[in-house]
């Protein structure tokens, strides 16, 4: 008894751990069998011994019939499967686009559920063949179960990700392959779990019932019980459980092999920062900043990391509001309101809550629109190009690091006459460069859930700065760090920014923030709709500055009186 410890935690990872515990029930329950039916079932035919059942099946499979009769069965539950999944993703798709399609389906959704499936099974056979009626018998069980998983699963996108694709300008097709799919491939494989296995027990169920179908598992038990030949019931039992159990490993391994990321243990890294407790703006950009995984110095140029059209002169456009108004159901937001942007400079957007800091951000980027007015850049209407950092990394938990920057870039390069091998292969050399710039070229090909707040955060930021844009909108992209973390990032963000200068606009609620990194400050009034904004430029060079001089003090003051 001393060793059954050291037996139980034989295995040290997971997998082999659930492999041995499964093979130990089994092999429990096998013998739990064989001793019942030596003791308590003895001379008794109707509970056959193992030896007796799996020499029934290596008897069958000898002879041929085991797999014909497996193939004849998997095949037309694989067409009911295969039908089914079809039907359920396309009517989950326009469920989600039409709300009416969603109406008119659940009635049907239902009644599907609803059916007696051995009553229906009798209708059935009195219109149609065993093989026909085992099909249709199938779609009826698992369609309900495909629709449901894939209307929810679709349904619960995250819409934040989606409006990153949006501020980057990722085309429908593109985001549908590289973001929608891969993020419903974990409820895809769920469904497909429970319905195959079930779908074989349902076609099996039919044959056993229309009882004419030559060389299938169930006619073959129909057979059996026809003769009372309990040994050959129990054979083609343990052949359909074996076929269910295959069919189940085969989707768990092809799951593991198209989801990497599902199996990667979540580590929190944390980071590590020696520095001064009052530290200056011109110290920021200078800091070494010390990781638990490497060592992180102020990024030197790298022509990678300029934006692919434009030499690094290329001067950042103004941004005006012209008039702009904009409301949302219940609240105006914005009222005749105009404003404009310096080029090239780092603009603070300073305001309480709801006053439509945020709204500013995506009227900029084009994912809103006003109801009047328009946003000009460099005089010029139309959207333009820009990166976006909002409060969240919104990084693809089911794309790499590196995939992450790519999926943005790529499609940027081909607009530009390049081939998809050249685009591919040049984002992939600029995005290892960005990411190299902020100290996260070894963590490329990780996937999201295994990185810290602090190292996503970077990678959005590596993301903004990778993509080729003039226009830099930050949404209080250090909110959710520790004061040290965000001492750390706003100055990589401002290396980044002086080799690659952009006109930025950036949301804060940090006083302290807003007058270290801002050229300009723009402060909102309390309550909407907003019609303007008091401006403050800062006097002092941002190299520096100190949170404590008495006279970026006295401008916190302002900002944060009333």
């Amino acid at each position: 008894m001393k060793k059954l410890p050291k037996l139980l935690n034989i295995a040290k990872n997971e997998g082999a751990k659930k492999a041995f515990y499964f093979c130990a029930v089994l092999a429990a329950l096998i013998l739990l069998w064989w001793v019942a039916a030596a003791v308590f079932f003895k001379n008794n035919p109707a509970v056959p011994a193992p030896p007796e059942v799996f020499g029934g099946v290596w008897a069958a499979a000898k002879s041929g019939k085991l797999w014909l009769a497996a193939w004849n069965t998997v095949f037309k539950a694989f067409l009911g499967f295969v039908f089914s999944f079809i039907l359920g993703l396309i009517l989950a798709v326009l469920a989600n686009l039409f709300a009416r399609v969603k109406y008119c389906l659940e009635p049907v959704v239902t009644i599907a559920r609803s059916f007696p499936t051995l009553g229906v099974t009798y209708l059935l056979l009195m219109y149609f063949g065993v093989g026909e009626t085992a099909v249709i018998i199938g779609v009826l069980v698992i369609f309900p179960i495909f629709y449901a998983s894939l209307f929810a699963a679709i349904r619960d996108t995250d819409p934040k990700v989606l409006q990153m694709a949006d501020a980057y300008r990722i085309g429908r097709s593109r985001r549908t392959l590289k973001i929608l799919l891969p993020g419903i491939l974990p409820q895809i494989f769920a469904a497909v779990l429970s319905a195959f296995a079930l779908n074989i027990k349902v076609v099996i169920a039919a044959e056993i019932v229309g009882g004419i179908a030559p060389n299938t598992i169930g006619n073959f038990m129909s057979i059996a019980r026809s003769e009372g030949d309990y040994a050959a019931m129990f054979t083609w039992v343990l052949v359909a459980v074996m076929l269910a159990f295959l069919a189940e490993a085969a989707i768990k391994l092809v799951m593991r092999l198209s989801m990497p990321w599902a199996g990667n243990q979540i580590t929190n890294y944390k980071l590590q920062i020696t520095n001064k407790d009052d530290t200056s703006a011109s110290d920021l950009t200078s800091l070494p900043i010390h990781y638990s995984l490497f060592t992180i110095h102020s990024p030197t140029p790298h022509s990678s990391l300029l934006t692919p059209n434009s030499p690094p002169s290329a001067i950042p456009p103004k941004i005006e509001f012209r008039s702009v108004s904009f409301s949302f159901p219940a609240t105006r937001v914005f009222q005749d309101f105009s404003a404009e942007f310096s080029p090239g400079k780092i603009h603070c957007i300073f305001g309480p809550s709801g006053s439509g800091k945020t709204t500013l951000l995506n009227v900029t980027a084009g994912l809103i629109k006003p109801q009047s007015g328009g946003v000009l850049h460099d005089g010029k209407s139309g959207t333009p190009r820009v990166s976006y950092m909002f409060q969240e990394p919104r990084l693809i938990g089911e794309r790499t690091v590196l995939k992450n920057l790519t999926l943005v870039l790529e499609p940027v390069l081909a607009a530009e006459g390049k081939t998809r091998k050249e685009a591919r292969a040049e984002a992939k050399a600029r995005a290892l460069a960005m990411l190299g710039a902020v100290g996260l070229k070894d963590a490329a090909n990780r996937y999201p859930g295994a990185l810290s707040g602090g190292m996503a955060q970077r990678v959005s930021l590596a993301r903004a700065f990778c993509f080729p844009s003039q226009i830099l909108l930050m949404d209080e992209p250090f909110k959710g760090l520790d004061y040290r973390l965000q001492k750390s990032a706003r100055a990589l963000f401002l290396s980044l920014w002086a080799q690659n200068p952009k006109t930025v606009l950036l949301v804060t609620h940090d006083a302290d923030e807003a007058v270290l990194l801002s050229d300009e400050i723009h402060r909102f009034c309390r309550y909407a709709p907003v019609t303007g904004f008091s401006e403050l430029s800062i006097p002092a060079p941002r190299e520096g500055r100190k949170a404590s001089d008495p006279e970026l003090a006295a401008l916190k003051e302002r900002l944060l009186c009333d």
